[in-house]
């Protein structure tokens, strides 16, 4: 199919008179060193998202396009000055914490339970009468 639309678009300039014997100018006409600087850049971008979208699952595409935005918000305030608003920092922020926990979250929470327990802290297992678990003598319920 892209070759079907290569040879519109030419079948097109053709028509035009923007290619070939009755051009005024020639093809590239206006192509300076900047163009050709963007379509390099965005060819590149092209061939990211398409590693991205064969090698990725959905929920690191979904990850993937979701952080382009706290991305896009920082490079704004580094490079043009635009103010980081109170709604977009908190968006990030949780942005950045979901992706944290759907990676590492199952370490996060083993962290977490095995370092919050009442005989762990000082004073607070006195202080909080816990049940004691109930005996074992074999039987299951």
């Amino acid at each position: 199919w892209i070759s079907v639309g290569i040879l519109a678009n030419a079948l097109a300039l053709l028509y035009r008179g923007e290619i070939g014997p009755a051009a005024q100018t020639p093809l590239f006409h206006g192509f300076n060193f900047w163009a050709a600087v963007t379509v390099v850049t965005n060819g590149g971008c092209g061939l990211a998202v398409a590693f991205l979208l064969k090698f990725a699952d959905s929920i690191a595409k979904t990850y993937a396009t979701a952080l382009a935005i706290p991305c896009t918000s920082l490079a704004a305030a580094l490079f043009l000055g635009d103010p980081i608003t109170a709604p977009n920092l908190l968006g990030s922020c949780v942005m950045v914490i979901s992706l944290a926990y759907f990676y590492k979250g199952d370490q996060i929470f083993a962290n977490i339970a095995n370092t919050i327990k009442p005989q762990n802290i000082p004073g607070l297992a006195a202080a909080v009468k816990l049940p004691s678990p109930p005996p074992t003598n074999g039987t299951t319920r």
